[in-house]
């Protein structure tokens, strides 16, 4: 039922005038999405609200990875070997 009611399109522009902070255009964003849009930044409400769940994703894919590995996933690796030598000190003589 609430899929069929229509939303008012509005101009980010008029939004602003009218202290909105959401809007919609009837466009869709370049996800795909045909959602009301944020006044302040013109972002799509739908993808804003997908970006945690796609890094929470991201991380535990990662993890996974790491863990597959034995590795702490939470440490940063370190370079192995020597540490290199500093280039000898070049002084000017008259």
């Amino acid at each position: 039922m609430a899929a069929n009611l229509k939303r008012k399109v509005i101009t980010r522009v008029d939004a602003r005038k009218n202290g909105l902070l959401k809007y919609f255009t009837g466009k869709q964003c370049k996800n795909g999405h045909k959602a009301q849009r944020y006044t302040a930044n013109n972002e799509c409400v739908l993808c804003t609200t997908d970006i945690p769940v796609i890094q929470s994703k991201l991380f535990d894919m990662a993890a996974a990875a790491a863990k597959r590995q034995n590795l702490k996933f939470d440490t940063i690796p370190t370079p192995t070997g020597p540490p290199k030598p500093n280039p000898p000190l070049k002084y000017k003589t008259k």
